[in-house]
């Protein structure tokens, strides 16, 4: 009996020892997972934070970027009414400036350059009733329509400068077609 009651003890102790090493891996895998979820939740925290950082980083660049591209943009806006203004009393010089400005808002972008019709609405209008949108399709149309006349105007100086070289300088220099017809073989 002294030995069955030793085994017994032997084996109460074994059991003891195992729960208390099974115990321990349990307890060091919760240590673990707690750890890496504490860690998880701290990488959150900052990715969390890092985003908020460049929001606010963001914002403050749109700030900074309209207070100084805002004075700008008037100052082309009110360059682009008066050189519409000048077209005329400019003999049409003026459509080289408002086709540069159309040029430039399409490289460089509306940070600079305003749209075609916003330089003749106040501010305060607005997005209301689609005037701005209006304006600048009527004022689209009238560029092109201006464009055309004066293409048709720059042609029609060409073709009379090429009549006048050949019937009138060219023919009474080489007095004679049959020169002519050598140079514009």
């Amino acid at each position: 009996m002294a030995i069955d009651s030793a085994i017994e003890n032997l084996n109460a102790v074994r059991l003891r020892e195992e729960k208390n090493k099974a115990g321990q891996e349990r307890t060091e895998q919760l240590e673990k997972q707690t750890g890496s979820l504490r860690q998880a939740l701290a990488g959150a925290r900052n990715q969390q934070a890092k985003a908020r950082i460049e929001r606010m980083k963001a914002g403050a660049m749109n700030k900074v970027g309209e207070k100084v591209f805002s004075p700008a943009k008037k100052v082309t806006g009110t360059l682009l009414k008066m050189a519409w203004n000048a077209l005329i009393p400019s003999y049409g010089l003026s459509i080289i400036y408002i086709d540069f400005h159309v040029f430039l808002r399409w490289v460089i972008g509306d940070k600079l350059f305003c749209k075609l019709g916003e330089e003749w609405l106040p501010e305060s209008v607005g997005e209301l009733g689609g005037a701005k949108g209006m304006a600048g399709i009527v004022e689209t149309m009238v560029l092109i329509l201006v464009n055309v006349i004066y293409l048709g105007i720059i042609g029609m100086v060409i073709m009379s400068i090429v009549w006048l070289a050949d019937n009138i300088f060219l023919k009474t220099i080489f007095k004679g077609a049959e020169v002519w017809g050598w140079i514009t073989m």
